[in-house]
């Protein structure tokens, strides 16, 4: 599984930067096959440090919203 992000957002936003960004990767002719899109609602949620529960923690969490097959 590979879990690339190319940007993660918690407001309306101008994506023109990062449109920008992505046109600059090199190699921009590596192949490179998606068979699916999965897309995550992510979020924090306060959690208890392992081993520390004196300290407070946050655990990062997420609930998948779709899963979109990219088959031919």
């Amino acid at each position: 599984m590979l879990h690339m992000t190319a940007a993660y957002a918690a407001a309306v936003t101008d994506t023109d930067e990062l449109a920008q960004a992505i046109h600059r990767l090199r190699p921009g002719h590596a192949p490179f096959t998606v068979s699916r899109i999965i897309v995550n609602e992510v979020y924090w949620r306060t959690a208890q440090l392992p081993g520390r529960n004196d300290l407070p923690g946050r655990q990062i969490c997420w609930d998948t919203i779709a899963t979109i097959p990219l088959d031919e």
